[in-house]
């Protein structure tokens, strides 16, 4: 459940520059690190305590699959748990809680998008459609609030027919919303920090309690985690936005000490996806 402002790269929640739109809206959660938290397993929690880093020679990663439809002003994302207009004009439009997206055509086959947190301009991206129809190059600058500038490039492929921005894409890199770092810790009342650096979001969660809101300076308002304890070594948790059940996992911790998360969008349930983290320190 690392929160990943999940929530694939390109048009995600959460990128390494903390981009709005996601294809699956994948805020990652690392729900297998609570069940250390709990104050009746203390000897247990060190296996869990530390920063894990993703091994993807390991993992069963995924393509994200982004769908765009034509709109008579511009287009609508449907990313199940969400979904919105957005005009091609260059005006901001709402697409979550506190943020904002613009998308204005600058060519045959290009556009401009830029992305709002709670009015503060957060990232710029040129979009590049290839005379095929077939490829989708979003090359982003992205500007934190203390001013380090990050650089990305995605390449979105289509899925089946399609003309424009409109049709089905699917993200050239697996697992591209798969937090590359996770980070546990213990905190004050038998909760446990859940943090993923890359992505500026984290969760502070009590195992078996009520849900926790997504904190940080990329949090996402509306986008809660609920974690329930099944065994020592096992956590299975949900995922909402806005209330509404988007996102499913389990998290295990194996006897080789590697942690290993599955996780599934709740309206499609086939869509699983493993990602296996080893420890760092």
């Amino acid at each position: 459940m690392a929160p990943g402002n999940s929530w694939h790269t390109a048009w995600h929640v959460q990128t390494t520059a903390d981009i709005l739109l996601t294809a699956r809206w994948r805020l990652g959660l690392l729900a297998v690190a609570m069940v250390c938290a709990l104050p009746a397993v203390p000897a247990r929690c060190a296996s869990w305590y530390g920063t894990w880093r993703l091994d993807r020679s390991r993992s069963r990663l995924l393509s994200e699959t982004l769908r765009i439809g034509r709109t008579a002003r511009g287009y609508h994302f449907d990313f199940g748990a969400v979904s919105f207009d957005i005009g091609e004009d260059g005006r901001f439009y709402p697409t979550v809680p506190g943020r904002s997206t613009s998308l204005r055509r600058t060519g045959p086959r290009s556009w401009v998008r830029i992305h709002r947190i709670h009015g503060r301009n957060v990232d710029r991206s040129l979009l590049r459609l290839s005379p095929d129809q077939r490829t989708l190059r979003i090359d982003t600058v992205a500007t934190s609030e203390t001013g380090t500038v990050t650089r990305s490039r995605e390449i979105e492929r289509r899925v089946g027919p399609g003309h424009g921005l409109a049709g089905t894409w699917r993200s050239g890199e697996p697992g591209g919303d798969v937090p590359r770092t996770l980070v546990l810790r213990a905190q004050a009342g038998g909760r446990m920090l859940i943090s993923a650096p890359e992505q500026g979001n984290a969760f502070v969660v009590l195992p078996n309690g009520p849900p926790a809101a997504n904190q940080g300076p990329r949090a996402v308002a509306g986008v809660q985690l609920r974690v329930r304890m099944v065994s020592a070594t096992e956590m299975r948790w949900t995922e909402t936005i806005a209330h509404h059940a988007y996102l499913e996992g389990t998290d295990r911790l194996a006897p080789d000490g590697t942690l290993t998360e599955t996780t599934w969008p709740d309206q499609f349930p086939a869509e699983k996806e493993q990602a296996v983290y080893t420890r760092r320190e």
